[in-house]
């Protein structure tokens, strides 16, 4: 039984990730855990200018306790409708990156709405603390929009790193039920050149996929990953961590920016 943990503040709920949570355990029993962290409205912050944007530290602030009871007593009549084993886990407002930290390194993957995940930070782009969530996160993690087609293909964005390949094994290994699914590798480059290691690529991933198919994708100034990415329905892509392969760098500036904050994919992301 895999240990699933749903992250989200006190103010949003996150519905379609925790659909998604529901679809998983109709076909595998899971034990979930709800991380309910502070509100915004409720912790307070301030913010500053940094290179990359603003940064928000938060401030700690007494807590709405009916507010919190509130959001727990949701959590457990929507587990308890739906044959969900849970635990609720609240958190203050000292630190709660850090307690989100320790949370997801004794747990097999780490579940979150990124459109609802502390979005009062966010101008419709990633904030400050789901930029913070992925790079500290010790398991992996699988954002959802709220909206979304419960995946029905994979879609492995490959660029030849360790960290890439990382991500494929883990997908594999927690979410076993979509290797039943179609398989697609893309290679995305702006040059013409093959997919790195494909004979060692070919031989992984058709241990798994009855039928993975492999593509190099160009990319040029008017065409990139993203727009590539959109016109796929009903898909789940898989990303590693971020090298310096062209494919990452076109994720450095579009993933963080356009592909979590305007697809409608699921996204399952693993990093060493």
């Amino acid at each position: 039984m895999r240990k699933i943990l749903l992250a989200f503040d006190g103010k949003n709920f996150p519905k379609g990730a925790f659909d998604f949570v529901k679809q998983l355990n109709d076909q595998h029993k899971i034990s979930l855990v709800g991380v309910l962290l502070p509100s915004m409205a409720s912790m307070g912050y301030v913010s500053f200018e940094t290179d990359e944007g603003v940064a928000y530290v938060p401030t700690p602030m007494e807590e709405d306790e009916a507010a919190i009871e509130k959001a727990i007593t949701n959590f457990k009549e929507q587990c308890s409708k739906n044959g969900i084993e849970y635990r609720p886990h609240a958190k203050g407002a000292t630190d709660v990156l850090k307690e989100l930290q320790k949370e997801s390194r004794f747990a097999d993957m780490l579940i979150i709405g990124n459109e609802d995940f502390y979005k009062e930070l966010g101008d419709g782009s990633i904030n400050t603390y789901m930029h913070d969530v992925l790079h500290h996160a010790e398991c992996p993690v699988l954002l959802v929009p709220d909206k979304f087609t419960f995946p029905e293909n994979v879609i492995f964005a490959y660029d030849g790193s360790q960290s890439a390949v990382f991500a494929i094994k883990q997908f594999i290994y927690l979410l076993p039920e979509f290797t039943q699914l179609p398989c697609q590798v893309v290679f995305a480059s702006r040059e013409k050149k093959g997919i790195p290691d494909i004979p060692y690529l070919e031989e992984l991933i058709s241990r798994h996929f009855s039928k993975p198919s492999f593509s190099a994708l160009q990319i040029d100034r008017n065409k990139n990953f993203t727009s590539w990415i959109d016109k796929k329905e009903n898909t789940i892509l898989v990303i590693g961590s971020f090298s310096r392969s062209n494919l990452s760098e076109m994720f450095r500036k579009s993933m963080a920016t356009e592909i979590i904050s305007e697809s409608k994919l699921p996204i399952f992301i693993a990093h060493k």
